[in-house]
């Protein structure tokens, strides 16, 4: 658990710090809710923004960035492109990043401001009152992993999150532009932008029922159906590099493998108990949340129908987490008093246990700036290569 200790140390502050918002009461100044604000971004940059090399995903984003020369002139901008690994959008990113001096360190502090803006504006946009909460709940489900390792596909997702106020107001080429803007930056948003047909509308509840029913069924039973399906597809289809990676991912035991009945599993399953017996104050009077709503049954169908998967589990349910972001703390604001003290109690429980799951690794071993960093290569040799 030694390596998790920083991670769960972070989490309890900023959730220590939330308790200012949750504070109802006339006597408590706005001022302190600034300061506890101003105190998070501090803490989270320190943490975050002034990292070392942690994970295992900077070593493929550092020798990609190691491409560009310290020194180039504009001229040579698309040159250098063309030697670079990821899409156009991410490869410019880069590029600019290089252009003005920055090392790989700052590169990831740059990366870190970005992530925490974005963040920032979400939770303005959903929790005015709860931002403290919607930061602490985001530690637990999955910020460590968006902030430490998936720097191109995390600004992807906030970036989709934003854009849904456009299918709100039904503003279809905003909604796609965004996404295709992602797309330079991460091509997975594509999956996004057929939503923008569905994510608006509202579904009978006793039909979701019925599907959470179906799904956690074939969870429990571990039904294996799509390897079978797709594999039948393959054969029939023509042989081409996408199909012989489809069929590689389908015979690994990594990718191709399926989750049991997990701590995580079990959380999923009292999350969607909770959420639909809340589903009308979550989605809102005048149905404000209804396309956030059907995000988070997109997420909790993904779990349960394409269990088998672990390609489609580890990535595409990223994209729809952030309906815990939201819609958990909108419940503890409504909750009476031992309703929310049993209910803070889970989540320092549950929160620790699953940052401890996330991180206590030694490729997560927490580094720090301003108290020394390895090198590259020393880091690597830590992780017994």
């Amino acid at each position: 658990m030694i390596y998790a200790y920083p991670y769960i140390f972070i989490f309890l502050i900023v959730f220590s710090l939330s308790f200012i918002e949750q504070d109802n009461s006339k006597t408590l100044k706005k001022d302190a809710k600034i300061i506890a604000r101003f105190s998070l971004a501090l803490i989270l940059f320190l943490f975050l923004g002034l990292r070392g090399l942690i994970g295992m995903d900077w070593v493929f984003y550092k020798a990609n960035y190691d491409r560009i020369p310290r020194y180039f002139s504009i001229s040579e901008f698309k040159q250098i492109r063309h030697t670079l690994s990821y899409e156009g959008g991410w490869n410019y990113f880069t590029i600019i990043c290089r252009y003005i001096g920055l090392d790989y360190i700052s590169f990831q502090t740059v990366n870190w401001i970005i992530d925490f803006i974005f963040l920032y504006l979400i939770a303005k946009r959903y929790q005015q009152k709860n931002i403290l909460l919607f930061f602490t709940i985001f530690l637990v489900l999955q910020g460590y992993t968006f902030s430490l390792i998936i720097l191109r596909n995390s600004k992807v997702i906030y970036l989709f999150i934003l854009s849904l106020r456009y299918i709100k107001e039904k503003k279809f080429l905003k909604y796609e532009l965004l996404c295709i803007i992602g797309f330079f930056f991460h091509k997975s948003i594509i999956i996004c932008m057929p939503l923008y047909f569905i994510l608006g509308r509202q579904y009978n509840k006793k039909f979701i029922l019925a599907l959470f029913i179906v799904g956690l069924g074939i969870f429990i039973l571990q039904i294996s159906y799509l390897k079978m399906l797709i594999m039948a597809s393959i054969q029939i289809l023509p042989e081409t590099p996408i199909t012989r990676m489809v069929s590689a991912y389908m015979h690994s035991d990594h990718f191709g493998g399926s989750f049991g009945l997990t701590i995580g599993a079990l959380e999923r399953i009292a999350t969607f108990i909770i959420f639909y017996r809340f589903q009308d104050l979550l989605i809102g009077e005048n149905n404000e949340n209804i396309v956030e709503w059907n995000c988070y049954l997109i997420f909790i169908f993904l779990n349960l129908y394409f269990n088998e998967l672990y390609i489609v589990i580890e990535r595409l349910p990223n994209y729809f987490i952030f309906t815990y972001w939201i819609f958990y703390p909108k419940l503890f604001r409504k909750m009476d008093k031992p309703t929310k003290l049993f209910a803070y109690i889970c989540l320092i429980v549950y929160g620790t246990l699953r940052v401890y799951i996330t991180v206590d690794d030694r490729y997560y071993k927490y580094e720090n700036v301003l108290t020394g960093i390895s090198t590259p290569k020393e880091r690597v040799k830590n992780y017994g290569y």
